[in-house]
């Protein structure tokens, strides 16, 4: 853990002076501090979403080589669908989210989000139960077995 914090230290120390020199180039004036910040944010972003995307090529490779042709199959198909189904549980409202906290004072901040987690959490155990009710019509038309489903349903 030590060595991956010197890692991004070192990464961050060799990469500061190539972003100034950019936004010097692009914008004619030195970064402000408020940018430095910014970049700062959105580089533990981005890497967070790389290393995301790493880890799924490797488990959708393992679970290729894994499961064969015909179940990796379902097993696509089932990712695709609860993957759509997850539109439903936040209805996207993660960016709306970030934006109003953003912008308001801590007190505001506080009930922005905590409403939200609670419309989260709500809105996942209506979604659970509609699945759990339906779970038999879609088990026969998605013809899977039912250990999968669930895990599925539930780990998206």
């Amino acid at each position: 853990m030590i060595k991956t914090e010197i890692m991004f230290e070192i990464l961050k120390q060799k990469s500061i002076p190539i972003v100034e020199s950019l936004h010097r180039r692009i914008f004619g004036h030195e970064m402000s501090e408020e940018m430095r910040k910014f970049l700062g944010n959105l580089s533990i972003s981005f890497f967070g979403g790389a290393f995301y995307s790493v880890l799924l090529f490797i488990v959708s490779i393992l679970a290729g080589r894994f499961l064969g042709p015909i179940d990796y199959g379902k097993y696509a198909l089932y990712v695709s669908l609860f993957s759509f189904f997850t539109i439903f549980l936040s209805f996207g409202l993660e960016t709306t989210i970030i934006r109003l906290a953003a912008k308001a004072d801590a007190d505001m901040r506080k009930k922005i989000i905590s409403t939200f987690i609670f419309f989260f959490f709500v809105n996942a155990i209506f979604w659970s139960l509609i699945s759990f009710i339906l779970r038999v019509l879609l088990l026969r038309y998605l013809d899977c077995q039912c250990y999968l489903f669930f895990l599925l349903c539930y780990f998206r």
